[in-house]
């Protein structure tokens, strides 16, 4: 029997930001959605993933999901303020493995320099969405985030 998607949070190392406000949203909506520990291991979230799931990583969490979709297809990949730097290795399986990426970054985050944040989306073709006032995204509620993953959510109905 096919399993039907699924969307898997990989939240930062804290449980402050809009998480259970997302989720609620989600809920509300009739949206699958699992949250796992940012710790983890990766081998077990491997388990999580299949070609049904859309992938949402945030902070470190966004290093993991980036991980996952190295090793498994995925169904999206959405990447709130992600802690990447430098080169990433894995971008041709990351491209080969997921039709599409979307990034929210902002230019007041004070851990990730804009010029990181803005190759990391060249690098993956993401929809790339650069917001003021947002800085790692840990306000307790993330409404630009739900209406760009509204509009990528599969029909779920």
């Amino acid at each position: 029997m096919k399993r039907p998607w699924v969307l898997l949070l990989v939240p930062g190392g804290d449980a402050s930001a809009w998480y259970a406000w997302l989720s609620a949203k989600l809920h509300d909506a009739k949206c699958p959605v699992v949250m796992r520990c940012l710790s983890t291991p990766l081998v077990l979230l491997r388990d999580d993933v299949d070609h049904n799931t859309i992938l949402i990583g945030h902070r470190a969490g966004a290093a993991v999901a980036l991980r996952l979709t190295e090793q498994a297809q995925v169904r999206g990949l959405v990447l709130v303020a992600p802690c990447v730097t430098g080169t990433l290795d894995g971008v041709e399986k990351i491209a080969h493995n997921c039709p599409w990426v979307v990034q929210l970054g902002a230019p007041d985050d004070i851990f990730v320099p804009n010029a990181d944040q803005v190759a990391l989306a060249q690098a993956l073709h993401a929809d790339f969405y650069f917001l003021p006032g947002r800085g790692q995204y840990t306000q307790p509620e993330a409404p630009d985030l739900w209406a760009i993953l509204a509009a990528k959510l599969p029909d779920h109905r």
